[in-house]
C-alpha cells in the first residue's frame, strides 16, 4: 500500500499560519493552502480564503466557510473547464460562468449546480443565444443579433 504524508498550510482567522501534517494513504491527493480555524475539539477546518488542489488536478481557489466551498471562487478542470462565480455549500450555487475546453460558455443563474433562470449562451462559434435556461432544457433560446 502506497503511503506519504502531506501539509496543509493555512492561516488561521488571528493572522497565524498554522501547517498541518496529514497522511495520505493509496494515491489521495490533496493541498490546500489559506486560512483555517481550529475548533475547540483541535478539528481543522478552512475558512476565509483558499486554495485546494485535489489529486486528479482540479483546484478552486475561492471563498470556504466550515470548510465548504462557499462564496465566490473560481474551479478549474483538467479537461480546461473552469467554473467562475458564486459557490454554496460546496455546489455552483448564484451566479456564475462556465466554460467548456472547447470555447463555448454559459453565464447566468446557477442553483445547485443546474443552469436556472435567465442566462447567456455562446458556443464554440461565438454566436450568442439568450433565454431562460432549466437545467438541461432551454424553453425559447433566442439569438442574439450583433
Amino acid at each position: 500500500m502506497l503511503m506519504s504524508h502531506l501539509f496543509f498550510t493555512f492561516r488561521e482567522e488571528s493572522g497565524v499560519r498554522c501547517t498541518i501534517l496529514v497522511l495520505l494513504l493509496c494515491c489521495i491527493a490533496l493541498l490546500s493552502d489559506g486560512e483555517c480555524k481550529v475548533g475547540k475539539d483541535g478539528h481543522v477546518e478552512r475558512n476565509g480564503t483558499g486554495t485546494h488542489h485535489s489529486g486528479d488536478g482540479t483546484c478552486y481557489s475561492g471563498q470556504w466557510e466550515h470548510d465548504l466551498m462557499t462564496g465566490n471562487g473560481e474551479m478549474k478542470f483538467p479537461s480546461g473547464a473552469v467554473y467562475q462565480g458564486s459557490f454554496e455549500l460546496n455546489q455552483y450555487h448564484g451566479t456564475g460562468t462556465y466554460t467548456w475546453p472547447d470555447g463555448s460558455q454559459f453565464s447566468g443563474g446557477v442553483v445547485h449546480n443546474r443552469f436556472e433562470g435567465r442566462g447567456e449562451y455562446i458556443d464554440s462559434s461565438g454566436r450568442v443565444w439568450t433565454g431562460i435556461f432549466d437545467g438541461k432544457v432551454t424553453n425559447g433560446l433566442r439569438l442574439k443579433l450583433s
